[in-house]
């Protein structure tokens, strides 16, 4: 059973576990994870004996722009042990350094360089050689409680598809279980009253974007509602029938990939110079780019800081909120790059502060701890 991924394989695990400790580690390593403007905050790192590393840095910014090494702030991290790893029969070093309370509101950016032996540097987790390549790391400060609503929240997941066709519908018999059923957005809104009698006061609903598939996972149009399942008409009012009735309504956002449909995809396809190839990752313009888990209808976002495709995202998600959705179940959230739902954990908060944001990471307990920055 893969729905956990390779995690499930011994020789998987223990591969994780040796490139978790090669070369120079941050792994998003803050503490506290969010911040607080009276709080200092310790960064841990490690390095590994079989590379020459003498001194550890972090290089940052404090307004939010890009920290480049030399035309920004940095400080020295001290080494604060040696462990022995016997798996790899090395030593690590583990270092430590401490930034200072920083004012609330601040949007930390960073990277974390080791100076080598021979004068040059490598930079974690990547373990890029360049600067400008160097994985970025970020903090938000800020003193935005968990929302109190989650701790009562009992959570009901709708498949829109298969869940009720509304009145006046019957249901389609597609020949495959990948097919179309017919569920609606309106099927829902007619079955609040049951969903609520169950004892549930949130909804939890699958992706309903614009898709050429019966799961939605790959969204066609960000903005737009699939017409086989209603409007968008329909989705407000959903969402307003079910808070007259002190419930919370969830999106599925997935925003690690989408539908190779995607209008933007088939520009940059038509052309290399379209304002879009730059949303892409490819490996050979025009046919071959990355996809989630190679699968090429869905191809992957080029989500680096700075990308249109990342700020595509953030404005989605800030219109889905001012539409009144209480949050977002975040999909494959270990795809994106880390510090992308530093962003947009800070664009959904500035919308709405009492969003709940919570994400799929199908891994480790101590793999799951990284995310503790982004989500509530």
């Amino acid at each position: 059973d893969y729905m956990f991924g390779d995690n499930i394989l011994p020789e998987k695990r223990l591969a994780a576990q040796r490139a978790s400790l090669a070369g120079i580690q941050h792994g998003f390593d803050a503490f506290p994870p969010r911040p607080r403007s009276d709080q200092a905050i310790r960064l841990r790192a490690t390095t590994s004996s079989d590379q020459p590393i003498q001194a550890v840095e972090v290089f940052y910014t404090l307004d939010g722009s890009v920290p480049i090494p030399g035309n920004c702030a940095s400080l020295a991290f001290q080494a604060v042990g040696v462990d022995w790893e016997a798996v790899d029969w090395k030593y690590i070093t583990r270092w430590e350094a401490v930034l200072p309370p920083p004012a609330d509101g601040v949007l930390i950016r960073y990277r974390i360089g080791g100076r080598l032996g021979g004068g040059g540097w490598v930079f974690a987790d990547n373990q890029s050689d360049n600067p400008a390549q160097a994985t970025n790391f970020a903090l938000w400060v800020n003193d935005l409680p968990a929302p109190a609503w989650v701790r009562t929240a009992q959570v009901y997941h709708v498949f829109i598809d298969r869940f009720n066709p509304g009145s006046g519908r019957t249901w389609n018999k597609p020949e495959r279980l990948d097919g179309f059923f017919g569920g609606t957005i309106r099927g829902v809104e007619e079955e609040l009253a049951y969903i609520q009698d169950l004892g549930y006061n949130t909804i939890w609903l699958s992706p309903f974007f614009v898709s050429p598939s019966h799961h939605g996972y790959d969204a066609g149009d960000m903005y737009q509602v699939e017409p086989r399942l209603g409007t968008n008409e329909d989705l407000y009012r959903l969402i307003d029938a079910a808070h007259q009735r002190g419930m919370r309504m969830i999106l599925d956002f997935v925003a690690n990939h989408w539908s190779n449909l995607h209008p933007s995809l088939q520009a940059a396809r038509a052309d290399r110079s379209s304002e879009f190839y730059d949303w892409y990752l490819w490996k050979k313009w025009p046919d071959e780019y990355e996809g989630f888990f190679g699968v090429k209808q869905m191809p992957k976002l080029n989500l680096v800081l700075g990308s249109p495709a990342r700020q595509h995202l953030l404005d989605c998600a800030r219109f889905w909120l001012e539409k009144g959705v209480d949050g977002y179940r975040l999909d494959f959230a270990y795809g994106p790059p880390l510090d992308f739902w530093i962003d947009f954990r800070r664009a959904c908060k500035e919308t709405r502060p009492d969003c709940w944001l919570f994400g799929e990471v199908i891994h480790s307990a101590p793999a799951q701890r990284v995310f503790a920055p982004a989500f509530d």
